[in-house]
């Protein structure tokens, strides 16, 4: 198996696109990023001909494999009604009720283009309703790619300080802490504790299995943990 095609692809695509990709996350796959022509239940076809197991899932969006028939003719059905309207249709809200039926515990629903804008919505209305600024997030979870989250993601063991108190660790060049966010080590609840104790904390986000640095589960009782010192 060999990936020839699609690394000539890619650095002939270079020419029009930065990097050859349009994420920073897939410039260093390895042996290249891969060019894809087809996708079908649980395996993905790359311009080489192979016929890959997709393990990866579109990082999550795909649960129920490429290219679902049920899927794939709910989607043929909205595009001969509308594509784009700049306004409310009757489908979203039936879509938040679904949502919200989904998850007893969310009370609302705002949909979003992608991961990055719900994280910023997120944290305005956590700042919104707590009358405070600082915002906890944990060393190797990933929220986004915007400068105020994008912090200790994957830093430099080198820079990354004390294991129980972290340095924040930028994820590109030139950017400036806010005093506003606050990074602690995951699987500590004592030290979330200890910050919220100081009666500054707006909200706290993480990943509630740490995944984009490598696969960590929360300690038995972590979440629960958090959950009851957030509504305290």
């Amino acid at each position: 198996m060999d990936f020839i095609a699609s690394k000539k692809t890619v650095e002939e695509g270079a020419a029009f696109v930065s990097g050859g990709v349009n994420s920073g996350y897939r410039v260093g796959l390895r042996p290249n990023p891969l060019v894809f022509t087809s996708a079908h239940g649980a395996t993905l076809t790359d311009i080489d001909g192979n016929t890959l197991i997709d393990y990866f899932l579109g990082m999550g969006p795909m649960l129920l494999g490429h290219s679902p028939s049920v899927v794939i003719e709910a989607a043929k059905k909205q595009l001969d009604i509308s594509l784009l309207v700049g306004g409310q249709t009757p489908i979203e809200y039936r879509a938040a009720k679904l949502v919200l039926e989904q998850m007893p515990g969310a009370d609302l629903v705002r949909f979003a283009s992608s991961g990055s804008e719900a994280v910023q919505v997120a944290f305005r209305v956590a700042r919104a309703a707590s009358k405070r600024k600082k915002m906890i997030k944990f060393e190797g979870h990933y929220h986004g790619w915007l400068d105020n989250v994008l912090w200790s993601v994957a830093p430099d063991l080198a820079l990354a300080g004390d294991p129980l108190h972290p340095n924040a660790v930028g994820g590109t060049e030139g950017q400036e802490i806010s005093e506003n966010l606050v990074v602690l080590p995951w699987n500590n609840a004592e030290l979330i504790e200890e910050e919220l104790k100081k009666g500054q904390i707006a909200g706290i986000i993480m990943e509630p299995i740490m995944f984009n640095s490598g696969g960590i589960l929360p300690l038995p009782g972590y979440l629960e943990r958090v959950r009851q010192l957030c509504t305290q």
